[in-house]
């Protein structure tokens, strides 16, 4: 059986995911990738077959900066992509949010799967703002809508959305605890970092920016490139991580009984669900970084080890078999697909 596999480079939190699940995907068929956008720093392994432009968010001053996201679209290469992608050879299209494939299964009336935390998004029993209002909300509900939707969140809101996927480095990984404290804030200027990291003394912080080429210290504070072995290694040793409202991050982060502290990134409707949903499990969260002082920063790091987060994990393997569980029983499957699953469900 043939795959595709998309995904957006919005952020690396997919392209994350998407190398967990890949080699546990590969026991229901070859697999194929498709990746549109630009905002991810990771190198990936994936057998990336095509490559599209797509759509890529744009910040400034720790928000969406929507005029800049606008100027960026390139509608007539968005639509070619669109009409040029070809899936007759694909007996299974996953799209995890991402909009070229879902719009070019629509034209040629192809079923395909929405697998992913955005896809947790077409139930209502998601957590979300009630007065928020703007593009963002719009292309979260309506840019990717399929009627075969498996979402990942951090609590099992409904029967078909699982707990967040934990890569198995972080998955099986004994974490440590070391006087550092991880910082991922990609929102955010070094600069606008640097001035409220500073105050904090005697504890090392690890800063993980996309402006940052070659390391840089700075008496307690290092600044990294994105490094996707280097930040694991620094969450697995971390007392605390400060991140964005992303979902990888504050979900490896809870599985290794960190603490952490989430400031979203302003203006973007999905984090502000994210938000939400982490402040039902306790997490505390900032509405901007000027909120954060010294003090809180200290009360959260010495609140380690204190009681956990109401939180579990799911392995990639588990959610590999769950996803395509759910796709076998909500579609009708070619009788070589079930038998796949079935072989999968016998070996658990």
């Amino acid at each position: 059986m043939r795959i595709l596999y998309a995904l957006p480079l919005t952020g690396n939190g997919h392209i994350s995911r998407a190398s967990s699940l890949y080699i546990h995907l590969s026991k229901y068929g070859s697999v194929d990738f498709l990746v549109s956008g630009n905002n991810s720093q990771l190198k990936t392994n994936l057998p990336i077959i095509y490559t599209c432009k797509g759509i890529s968010l744009q910040y400034k001053k720790g928000q969406i900066d929507f005029q800049l996201f606008i100027k960026s679209l390139e509608l007539s290469e968005l639509v070619q992509d669109i009409r040029h992608l070809k899936l007759n050879d694909y007996d299974l299209v996953i799209s995890d949010f991402e909009p070229i494939t879902a719009w070019a299964c629509k034209f040629q009336g192809k079923k395909y799967l929405h697998w992913g935390h955005q896809a947790s998004f077409a139930y209502s029993e998601v957590p979300r703002p009630s007065t928020f209002l703007n593009i963002g909300k719009i292309a979260l509900e309506k840019m990717v809508r399929s009627e075969f939707s498996f979402g990942h969140h951090f609590t099992s809101f409904h029967e078909n959305i699982s707990t967040s996927v934990v890569k198995e480095e972080i998955y099986f990984s004994d974490p440590i605890a070391e006087d550092i404290i991880c910082v991922y804030l990609p929102q955010y200027t070094i600069e606008e970092l640097y001035s409220k990291l500073h105050e904090v003394k005697n504890i090392k912080v690890h800063v993980f920016h996309p402006q940052v080429k070659a390391s840089i210290s700075n008496n307690n504070i290092q600044f990294f490139a994105v490094h996707k072995k280097m930040f694991d290694q620094s969450l697995t040793k971390c007392k605390l991580l400060i991140t964005a409202g992303g979902f990888e991050a504050p979900s490896e982060a809870m599985h290794l009984n960190k603490r952490i502290i989430s400031i979203p990134i302003r203006k973007h409707y999905e984090q502000a669900c994210n938000a939400m949903a982490l402040q039902l499990i306790g997490v505390q969260v900032l509405h901007s970084l000027e909120e954060l002082s010294k003090e809180i920063i200290e009360a959260e790091y010495s609140n380690y080890g204190c009681a956990n987060y109401d939180f579990m994990a799911t392995s990639p393997e588990k959610a590999c078999l769950s996803a395509m569980t759910y796709w076998s029983k909500a579609n009708s499957a070619s009788v070589n697909f079930r038998d796949n699953i079935a072989t999968e469900l016998s070996g658990v």
